[in-house]
């Protein structure tokens, strides 16, 4: 029957310090809190920052005597609070508020029962990150087995093929069928007739690559695309979101690739041309 409730969890933030981050909280003010990504730091002028500094609870029978408090404009009816913190073997991962519209509203048995479930709530938060992180480490070991089986099926359809226009056209068709990707295009480097040394496309995936190819699609080496300079500087060039890739080439026949690898073909230290593999994700 209080008025407010609310759960922090601690997370070290951008500036470096450790800050209470709000993840739930009762009725319309948590929504809005929410929403403004509200936060206390630990240590701070708040209930909520120092139980998590000192891993003890705080009890304001009112507010408005109480020198560590934070005056939150969301909640203005708040006479009484009580922050109890969250921990685990010793360590604090966050802290629970609870709040009145009453003076003095907490009793001996109120703060010995928000406790012990404060406690299990340390407990349940805890196992719900670990299975998480299991979860997580599962899918990265599957994706890493299917990966190299990928990768094991790529080198025994290509390695027997002699003929290089199959041997490329299979290689790009191989690579997305396998891994799943949008798009994927093999340039060798040449040098033209005006002196430079560019990476012409030889084998691109779909319809996409058939036109490209059928226009003598080439990037220079060294220019500003990721083939281009994967070619020169002979080193993978790897952006997870090509919108804030500087050196990168908008191709507007691949409207969906959202991230692209560019992967030097190396022959000792000779770079005879890149691969570029995209993703729309």
């Amino acid at each position: 029957g209080f008025y407010y409730s609310g759960i922090f969890l601690i997370e070290t933030l951008d500036d470096g310090n450790e800050w209470a981050v709000l993840k739930a909280g009762r009725g319309k003010a948590g929504r809005i809190m929410l929403e403004h990504h509200h936060k206390l730091q630990v240590g701070g002028r708040s209930m909520v920052g120092a139980c998590t500094a000192l891993n003890e609870a705080r009890i304001a029978l009112d507010v408005g005597k109480e020198a560590v408090w934070f005056n939150n404009p969301f909640l203005p009816d708040t006479r009484s609070e009580m922050a109890l913190p969250l921990a685990i073997a010793g360590r604090v991962i966050g802290a629970l508020t609870v709040q009145s519209v009453e003076e003095a509203a907490f009793s001996d048995e109120d703060v010995a029962s928000l406790q012990a479930m404060a406690d299990q709530l340390a407990v349940a938060i805890n196992n719900a990150r670990l299975h998480q992180q299991n979860a997580q480490l599962y899918r990265e070991a599957t994706r890493r087995a299917a990966l190299l089986q990928a990768g094991s099926e790529v080198s025994r359809n290509i390695i027997s093929i002699l003929d290089l226009d199959v041997l490329l056209a299979s290689t790009v068709h191989i690579i997305c069928e396998e891994y799943g990707f949008y798009y994927a295009g093999i340039f060798l480097i040449e040098t033209l007739d005006d002196g430079q040394r560019w990476a012409v496309l030889k084998a691109g995936r779909g319809e996409p690559g058939r036109k490209m190819v059928e226009r003598g699609h080439k990037l220079v080496v060294g220019g500003n695309s990721m083939i281009g300079a994967a070619s020169a500087l002979k080193e993978a060039r790897i952006s997870l979101d090509v919108d804030e890739e500087k050196v990168w080439y908008p191709n507007p026949l691949l409207p969906r690739t959202r991230s692209e690898m560019a992967l030097p073909l190396l022959i000792k230290d000779r770079c005879i041309g890149a691969l570029t593999v995209q993703s729309e994700d």
